[in-house]
Parts: C-alpha cells; sequence; structure tokens
C-alpha cells in the first residue's frame, strides 16, 4: 500500500472507552506519526 502526499489526507478512529480524549496527543517527527493515548482510571469514565 502506498499512500500519495500530493494532497490533504485524513484517517479517523474511534478512540477506546479507557482513554482520556482531552490528554491526547499526537507527534510528527522524521515522517514517524507518535500518538498518546494516556489510560484513564476506571473510576473517572464511570463519572
Amino acid at each position: 500500500m502506498r499512500e500519495r502526499t500530493y494532497n490533504r489526507f485524513a484517517r479517523a478512529f474511534n478512540l477506546p472507552s479507557a482513554v482520556k480524549e482531552d490528554t491526547a496527543s499526537a507527534k510528527l517527527e522524521d515522517g514517524v506519526l507518535t500518538i498518546t493515548l494516556p489510560k484513564a482510571d476506571i473510576e473517572e469514565k464511570h463519572r
């Protein structure tokens, strides 16, 4: 599979329920995308 870079590109996916969405982050460095998805406390998600 090859992705082209001459147009805009977007990809979407659903996050698991045990993720703190507001503190998720992404970093692109040297062509490598690193996504950080911190886990939420179980009690925190049930509030």
